[in-house]
């Protein structure tokens, strides 16, 4: 009996076209649907800015803090004044790190001076002493940056690359044998850009990663780059959070029920916020609660539901490590009975700054605007049928995810992440702003009338995509792969835990040679175990075996999850499995 129960393993499969199998029997007429384009009042710029000042008057909304609490109130009680059902929190946990700073010394041809600096987020400490050490300057730390250099115990300056992600900076940093980094940012008057450097669920590293501003360190390249010998006297004390004692964050979710109960579209934004973050990503949310706005008169003019459900999500925990957006779909997918999210669309900082302010920044004078997206039929078609309405491009430039991924070093840094990896139908707003995780992301730096235009752009958007049959959204991004991941059952709280992942390509063959990524997650974010050795790798039948020991599973009995990405370069497959049992 015993044997017949680990047999029974639970078979955990992000397989869209398997999931959708049975949407097929019931689309009848539904197929040919004419796009439900209702003739709707323009979106108010006024009504834009309004919410934008609201949620930026808050303050810095730091995932667990009391701003972000009361944004999250904030926003229940606007999305059920807009009539969305079943406004709601779902809450988690994680991991969070308290600093203790110390002055930054920098010394330059035998002058020495201090610095002001930001703590980037998980950054690693100096282990309760003094940091001295030279400086080498690395460019934006890609890894033909440090080809051929000795930066053992040194410090590593590098620049802000708005492509290249700052956690994959630090991870090369780290492989290099560095000291610690030294962050350039790249704000307008020496501002320093804040953010995070969690590369997956990790949530400190074992070296220091600070902010400067760019005045300050091109002074510091350009001594570095003259030859000048230059120094520096760095302390950091950090200190992690018990497992006993997680901070906790929370989405906010309403929805407007469809015909089809059965089927979801996403529409979200994250809430939580660096500074007061108006462009990042407070137009976000107020983009989200214009298009709920937008969809509810929609549908109360025609007098019937939407042909699917519309779930509008607040994320939080988006700027520290991609929380929401893991969340909701541990909650809602990656559960034994998934719910079926036909597509997630995602309003990243659907403005950048104002026109005025990129003017005034050499690097964005002409900013490129873009939607971002899965590479299939559906949303490819319904971007182009609703961009021929407009006289001018609204965001000029249409890119694959696989294109930010494959030049930010595999990171997709925002809330859509597992959605696209897991091959959900995913699209999501692209901009940038010279005053990105900086005090200057305020209300006044923001071009109020091209977010209404957006809100009336992607109401458009989910208008055209309800035409659209189940069997659309079936299609997978060709970039991707796919994985089944089976954890065994077990029978009693001393035993490992045998895990079996099966990945394949769209079509069904095995993946053979596709090494895996593996985290043990308990109390929701903490980890508890974790192998990115290199030495999990699928065999020619595209199946790969390992042991998860019992010790890191009885950390916690709540909130368990083994994380699993797979790929080659980097990850274009993602799977969370909930771990059942003792």
């Amino acid at each position: 009996m015993l044997r017949q129960l680990r047999s029974r393993a639970f078979p955990l499969a992000l397989s869209w076209s398997i999931l959708l199998t049975g949407a097929l029997l019931v689309e009848g007429c539904n197929s040919v649907r004419v796009a439900e384009r209702t003739p709707l009042p323009a979106t108010r710029p006024e009504a834009m800015r309004s919410y934008v000042s609201a949620l930026a008057g808050f303050g810095e909304k730091a995932v667990g803090s009391y701003a972000g609490s009361a944004a999250a109130e904030w926003i229940l009680g606007e999305m059920a004044a807009l009539g969305l059902e079943d406004p709601h929190f779902e809450a988690f946990a994680f991991p969070y790190n308290a600093y203790r700073t110390y002055p930054l010394t920098i010394t330059v041809g035998g002058h020495s001076q201090e610095l002001t600096y930001d703590v980037l987020e998980a950054s690693g400490g100096t282990a309760g002493g003094v940091l001295q050490a030279e400086l080498a300057y690395v460019n934006i730390g890609a890894p033909e940056d440090f080809f051929g250099r000795d930066l053992a115990g040194k410090i590593a300056v590098l620049k802000r690359d708005e492509n290249y992600d700052r956690s994959v900076q630090l991870q090369n940093t780290i492989a290099a044998g560095a000291a610690a980094m030294l962050y350039v940012s790249q704000a307008p008057g020496n501002l320093r850009q804040v953010g995070t450097v969690r590369h997956t669920f990790e949530p400190s590293h074992p070296i220091p990663a600070l902010s400067i501003g760019m005045q300050d360190g091109q002074a510091l390249i350009q001594a570095l780059q003259a030859g000048t010998p230059v120094s520096a006297s760095v302390r950091l004390d950090v200190t992690l959070s018990p497992l006993e004692a997680p901070a906790h964050g929370r989405n906010v979710i309403g929805r407007i029920p469809g015909e089809d109960a059965n089927h979801v579209i996403l529409v979200s934004a994250h809430y939580d916020s660096w500074k007061a973050g108006a462009s990042d990503n407070a137009s976000g949310v107020a983009g989200i609660l214009g298009v709920a706005r937008r969809e509810l008169a929609r549908y109360r003019q025609l007098g019937r539901k939407p042909r699917y459900t519309l779930v509008f999500i607040a994320y939080d925990g988006e700027e520290i490590d991609l929380y929401g957006g893991y969340d909701y779909l541990r909650k809602h997918v990656f559960t034994p009975q998934p719910q079926l999210v036909l597509a997630s669309v995602n309003l990243e900082m659907p403005v950048g700054a104002d026109l005025a302010s990129q003017a005034s920044y050499p690097d964005t004078a002409q900013p490129t605007w873009s939607v971002i997206h899965s590479r299939i039929a559906v949303l490819e078609q319904t971007l182009a049928t609703v961009g021929r309405r407009l006289s001018a491009p609204l965001y000029p430039k249409l890119q694959g995810i696989d294109d930010i991924a494959r030049v930010s070093g595999g990171i997709i840094a925002t809330d859509i992440q597992p959605h696209f990896r897991a091959g959900i139908p995913t699209l999501c707003t692209w901009t940038g702003t010279p005053w990105y995780h900086t005090s200057m992301d305020d209300p006044e730096h923001l071009d109020y009338e091209f977010l209404a235009r957006a809100v009336d752009y992607f109401g458009d958007v989910l208008a055209e995509l309800m035409t659209r049959a189940p069997s659309e959204f079936a299609e997978v991004d060709p970039s991707l792969l796919k994985a089944k991941v089976t954890p065994g059952i077990r029978s009693s709280s001393s035993e490992d835990l045998a895990v079996e992942v099966e990945v394949t390509g769209l079509t069904g063959q095995p993946a053979g040679g596709v090494p895996l990524t593996v985290e043990l997650l308990v109390r929701d974010f903490f980890p508890a175990w974790s192998d990115a050795s290199g030495k999990i790798v699928t065999d020619a039948s595209g199946r790969a075996r390992f042991t998860v020991p019992a010790a890191a599973l009885n950390l916690a009995p709540d909130g368990r999850f083994l994380d699993v990405t797979g790929g080659k370069a980097y990850p274009v497959v993602e799977v969370s499995a909930p771990v059942l049992g003792p």
